[in-house]
């Protein structure tokens, strides 16, 4: 085998998993199927290229013939992603444009598969010898490929450049810019070696080729990298469909208090996309399931988003969300929990695309603040954004760890992680993990080995129980145990079991912490 065939088969090899990790890593959306298309189409184009490159006589013809069934729709698909992603253009608002846009293609391919009994695609095939001295086929073009397929294919290429440049040219976020300059070079890249060959005839391997094992390897890549959510248009009940006097749509307001009482009113009002550190579960027993929910937290879940995503899936979920649904209502709690994660610079430019993306579809936005945890100066940046400042006081509340004021007596496989000796501080713990300096449980082994035994337990469907925290999280800083705490909690959540927090506290900062998770 020469070394052709093995850059070819390890591209195809790349292209294959890359197109199933998209398909398997998003919902199904138009983005979705024309990526999906894309890879799969690409696969077969230098597929059949390792197989070319591997045999040598006539068998050749056929991987010849399949490679063209790859290219003549590798355009088509390409224009079809730059016409969903990021943003929906406008020509895809005719239903029937998918269709229209596939029929040359499609008569390129019934064309090729035609070729050993007609003279339209291919005139004839000639023998070469190229690389290793083997004999291989390859097409005479004859005027289906002069006169349709190549027009076609640089017709689909200029479209989707010329859709490019005006979706960068009027985009408003950084996601938006980022996955179009990433298409753009994605689609720059084989039109120039394609280019190039015009120039160059005898270059091997075909760059065009190796360029879109990189294009589409590469577009794959982008889109399965990034989380995204499918967000179907809410329910509305008909019933329920009274404004709520409080709030207008196109404004963007900060509540304080609680709020999910206001939320659940506004829900059954219009569109609403909750994102927040409470977990879908909850959402849908406490406001009810007609608004999807995406969940914050480190748990690795179907709902859920790494809180550090700020610019890709949060804003682009966001953003996607207003898109199907014009003055629909977006609320975000947990800023306190991304600030964790996250710089203040970072936090404040977020929120500005978000205000910015509002507007212009004149959607409402609602943080629900919990900013406890966050410093004066931090909580008044984030304030000064908003011109709507409500306070809603109200009792719903999640109870992502529960306040004990003493240890259970029969505590039943619970584990209990101490600052204190275990056999006087929980003498009835079967389990029980002593954090001290010098044994085998230190401070420092807490994001780790501390917490691998906690979810091993949690795993097992046993309580936790934090004894004492003030002196567990000694010398941690606010922000860092607010994060902790509440991965614990969303363990708990996700293997349905309880984190109990036992023991008195004096820190201020500790108080505000668990008056936030408790």
């Amino acid at each position: 085998m020469n070394w052709y065939a093995l850059i070819y088969g390890a591209g195809t090899i790349t292209l294959v998993y890359l197109t199933y990790r998209l398909y398997t890593a998003n919902p199904s959306t138009e983005s979705k199927l024309y990526f999906s298309l894309m890879g799969v189409v690409s696969s077969i184009w230098v597929g059949s290229e390792f197989f070319y490159y591997t045999f040598w006589g006539r068998i050749t013809v056929v991987f010849y013939l399949v490679k063209f069934i790859g290219i003549a729709l590798t355009p088509y698909a390409v224009l079809m992603s730059t016409l969903t992603t990021p943003m929906r253009n406008k020509i895809m608002k005719f239903k029937y444009t998918p269709i229209i846009l596939l029929i040359p293609p499609l008569i390129s391919v019934i064309f090729v598969f035609l070729s050993p009994v007609n003279h339209l695609f291919f005139t004839g095939f000639k023998e070469i010898t190229i690389v290793d001295g083997h004999p291989r086929y390859v097409g005479i073009w004859g005027p289906m490929a002069d006169y349709w397929h190549v027009p076609y294919s640089y017709f689909c290429l200029m479209v989707a450049f010329f859709v490019l440049l005006f979706n960068i040219k009027k985009s408003h976020t950084k996601i938006d810019r980022y996955l179009l300059i990433t298409l753009f070079v994605a689609v720059l890249a084989p039109v120039t070696m394609n280019v190039l060959l015009l120039f160059f005839w005898d270059i091997y391997p075909d760059p065009t080729s190796i360029a879109i094992i990189f294009s589409a390897g590469f577009m794959d890549y982008m889109l399965a990298k990034y989380k995204l959510f499918k967000l179907p248009q809410p329910t509305i009940r008909g019933a329920a469909m009274e404004k709520v006097p409080e709030i207008e749509s196109g404004k963007i307001y900060l509540i304080k208090g609680g709020g999910y009482s206001l939320v659940k009113r506004i829900v059954e009002s219009r569109p609403t996309l909750i994102i927040g550190t409470k977990s879908p579960k909850w959402i849908k027993e406490t406001v009810g399931d007609d608004a999807p929910a995406i969940w914050l937290s480190e748990v690795d879940s179907k709902d859920s988003i790494l809180p550090e995503r700020l610019e890709f899936e949060i804003q682009y979920t966001i953003i996607e969300f207003w898109r199907q649904n014009p003055k629909g209502m977006v609320v975000l709690e947990g800023l306190a929990y991304i600030r964790a994660f996250n710089s203040l610079d970072r936090i404040l430019l977020f929120l500005k695309d978000i205000i910015d993306v509002s507007s212009q579809y004149d959607g409402g936005f609602m943080l629900l603040g919990d900013d406890l945890v966050l410093l004066d100066e931090e909580r008044n940046n984030i304030e000064e954004m908003f011109d709507e400042k409500m306070n809603v006081n109200d009792n719903i509340r999640a109870q992502q760890i529960k306040r004990d004021k003493k240890l259970p007596e029969n505590p039943d496989n619970m584990l209990c992680v101490s600052p204190e000796n275990p056999k006087k501080a929980c003498p009835n713990f079967k389990d029980a993990l002593w954090i001290r300096r010098g044994g085998e449980f230190t401070p420092d082994s807490m994001r780790i080995e501390v917490l691998y035994e906690i979810e091993k337990k949690l795993g097992e469907k046993k309580d936790v129980i934090i004894y004492k925290p003030d002196e567990i999280f000694i010398g941690w800083k606010t922000l860092k145990i607010y994060s902790y705490l509440k991965l614990l909690a969303d363990l708990g959540e996700k293997y349905g079991a309880n984190v109990h927090v036992v023991g008195e506290v004096s820190r201020k900062d500790m108080k505000n912490i668990l008056s936030i998770l408790s």
